[in-house]
């Protein structure tokens, strides 16, 4: 069995991995016909791919090179359509004064064209950052080898222009990505030169990449985990960039734990993260700013474990691809565009939450599809192979036996029963506020709050059953249950803003305000200070709520812990 075989059987079982999560992504969206269409653009992108690493089978050098005519035109035409679209005035921002000048200048002088909606900068970076490597790398090469020259000089300058779109949308991630990728097939191009085949130098050349890609990763975890480093990038410059993100990033990590197996739906991040994480009644992030982390969010995390295999795939077809010195044109666009996949895909998931979706593997197709040996069976290769799976198998297995995971899974249940019965009737401002959705006998609630009860046996510490449960309850009067539920989803993890908060209100609702300062007061110096406006509506709506329910004394005792904390 070939190391390609092998390869294209993993990616066939990832991609299939992937497909499935998202179809389970759809079961647990409360909004379905959202759902159904994002879905739809993952098949398409699975599709895409699929459809370049097959190029590579018969008819390689040809296949690829019509194939990447085709991305330099799409690059070009979704180039023009941002340039023709994209409001600069309304978007006004001083990240870089000159290219903002170009933008004016363009919005002045372009023509007046009714078109269906705009784009937004980031999204068209996102998609302009991997079609430009493949589109520009197969114009070129079709003109050294002087093959279907119309085409590939209208392909070059619709190379260029969407070269000049990605500059003119000042992404900064975009710019990162492109950076890092050329940097990537430079080091691989060097990798390739003769005096670089063997040896002991080029050995010590893959370490040091190896140990900047492990820092770099490194540094990720440490923002992940520790909120104390946001002032310290603030101070460094990096604080739109890494500090308000270190907080999503955050915020996802908790997403992620209250729906592991099923994610919390497809296009359901923006109104889960306001209405269970911040607390908020109306929403106003739609991603969590890492690909990873978003996968994770709406599909679980197998549908983050898919991808994350599918890129390590991929990577190691162009390592094959380095180490036999086989180096063409087509492998350094797969490196630079898989390489601006990743790294601004740390930063953003603007590609994975917009209508680019259908994109986000053609990078993995074309690396899977580079070489072109002749394949065995993919079943004769599984049958030569199979101890992985087993292995993968035994382990989930052993891990469904245990009481945790088991609560774990049920409480994931509680989330997606909860969110599908709320969400989908929720609509400010029909609802003032989410607790009127939980009071209404049109809304029922039972399933999953005896999601969360079952849980609880199982496991009495566990989080999301906790936190989820005192939530429901607060909103429904059963306030002595509430306060137990949130001490104990507190004390597990003190770190979560919504527990702080929601232990707060139960403490000032009984007229503890003494207890409740102290924890309401973490939750203001937490808030994101890129967003003061959050601080005084999140706790305005509960003085808000009580009032409205006529519970005067407890909207009195939020006023007086509100005028104590010190919001303004």
């Amino acid at each position: 069995m070939s190391q390609r075989t092998e390869l294209l059987a993993w990616s066939g079982g990832f991609g299939g991995l992937y497909l499935l999560t998202a179809l389970m992504g759809v079961w647990a969206a409360y909004d379905r016909a959202v759902a159904w269409n994002h879905f739809t653009l993952i098949v398409v992108s699975l599709v895409l791919a699929l459809i370049l690493t097959w190029a590579g089978r018969g008819w390689p050098e040809q296949a690829h090179l019509l194939l990447g005519l085709g991305i330099a035109l799409v690059a070009g035409a979704l180039a023009v359509y941002f340039l023709l679209t994209y409001d600069w005035r309304e978007q006004a921002t001083s990240k870089i004064p000159l290219l903002y000048g170009w933008g004016i200048w363009i919005q002045d002088h372009r023509p007046d064209l009714p078109m269906p909606e705009d784009i937004n900068a980031n999204v068209a970076a996102s998609g302009l950052e991997l079609l430009l490597p493949l589109g520009l790398g197969a114009s070129l090469e079709a003109l050294r080898q002087k093959w279907l020259l119309p085409v590939a000089i209208v392909a070059l300058m619709a190379s260029f222009v969407a070269g000049f779109a990605l500059i003119i949308s000042m992404s900064r991630g975009a710019w990162l990505g492109i950076a890092a990728g050329s940097a990537m097939a430079a080091y691989a191009w060097w990798r390739l030169h003769p005096r670089k085949a063997a040896g002991r130098w080029r050995r010590g050349d893959d370490l040091v990449v190896i140990a900047v890609v492990l820092a770099l990763l490194a540094v990720f975890v440490a923002i992940l985990l520790s909120p104390s480093l946001a002032p310290m990038l603030e101070s460094v410059g990096f604080r739109a960039a890494m500090g308000s993100r270190g907080a999503l990033w955050r915020d996802a990590l908790i997403m992620i734990g209250d729906a592991p197996f099923t994610g919390n739906g497809l296009g359901a991040t923006m109104m889960v993260h306001a209405s269970y994480i911040m607390l908020i009644h109306v929403g106003f992030i739609q991603h969590m700013h890492n690909l990873f982390l978003e996968v994770a969010v709406q599909q679980g995390l197998a549908g983050a474990l898919a991808l994350s295999g599918l890129v390590v795939l991929a990577a190691l077809a162009i390592r094959r691809q380095l180490i036999r010195q086989k180096g063409t044109m087509f492998l350094f666009a797969a490196i630079v565009s898989l390489t601006a996949l990743v790294v601004h895909g740390m930063f953003d998931a603007a590609l994975y939450s917009s209508r680019m979706v259908p994109l986000t593997f053609l990078p993995v197709g074309l690396a899977l599809g580079l070489k072109p040996d002749p394949l065995r069976s993919i079943r004769r290769a599984r049958r030569q192979r199979p101890l992985p799976f087993f292995v993968i198998l035994f382990i989930i297995f052993v891990l469904l036996l245990m009481p945790a995971t088991r609560a774990a899974f049920l409480a994931d249940l509680g989330v997606v029963y909860q969110t599908r019965a709320e969400l989908s009737v929720y609509n400010w401002p029909d609802w003032g506020i989410q607790d009127a959705v939980r009071r209404s006998p049109d809304v029922d609630l039972s399933p999953a709050i005896d999601y969360y009860q079952e849980a609880l046996v199982l496991n009495p510490n566990n989080i999301t059953a906790n936190r989820r449960l005192g939530q429901i309850e607060l909103s429904l009067g059963r306030y002595d249950q509430a306060h137990a539920h949130l001490l104990r989803a507190y004390a597990r993890a003190p770190w979560q803003q919504a527990n702080r908060f929601l232990l707060g209100e139960s403490y000032a609702i009984a007229g503890n305000v003494d207890q409740a300062v102290p924890l309401w007061r973490t939750v203001t110096a937490q808030l994101w200070w890129d967003y003061d406006w959050i601080g005084p509506q999140l706790f305005r709506n509960r003085q808000w709520w009580y009032q409205s329910i006529g519970e005067a004394q407890k909207s009195a005792w939020i006023a007086e812990t509100i005028a104590r904390t010190g919001v303004q």
